[in-house]
């Protein structure tokens, strides 16, 4: 690949724009070019392509907001039930704990598998795992009490 001086200012403002922006250039711009460039070419991207989709074919699925639903929802229930403990002299609080933070554990071994096995959705990675850290402590300190 050549890094002549319009493959570099492509790179250069293809890296400047938003991920929605960068999957529009590819979908309307790149992929029609693979019909217009010599066979050879065309195969070489074609293979390099299907090499990328074997390799991340079972990457997990970090959704974020799916996540936050569910843990929240559990965080909630929590707080609930430590306001009906005083009322009702029984509390769901260990088990409750224990499901939230079994959810949020097995989420990391997700978080791992992007990050150190398939070497992707850093920032994704990140922001999940600032929410991991809020969980715990409002487990240990704030909102699950």
């Amino acid at each position: 690949m050549s890094g002549g001086p319009s493959s570099a200012r492509f790179a250069a403002i293809y890296e400047s724009l938003p991920l929605d922006v960068q999957h529009a250039i590819v979908e309307k711009q790149l992929i029609p070019l693979l019909d217009h460039v010599p066979k050879s070419k065309a195969r070489r991207v074609l293979a390099s392509a299907a090499k990328m989709q074997r390799r991340h074919a079972r990457i997990p699925v970090l959704d974020l907001k799916s996540k936050q639903r569910e843990v929240n929802a559990l965080l909630d229930e929590l707080h609930r039930d430590s306001k009906r403990s005083f009322v009702k002299e029984r509390s769901r609080r260990t088990e409750l704990v224990e499901q939230t933070v079994e959810s949020v554990i097995t989420w990391l071994n997700d978080i791992w598998s992007i990050v150190y096995e398939h070497h992707v959705d850093f920032m994704l990675a990140h922001r999940c795992l600032l929410f991991v850290v809020n969980v715990l402590d409002q487990i240990a300190h704030g909102r699950a009490r």
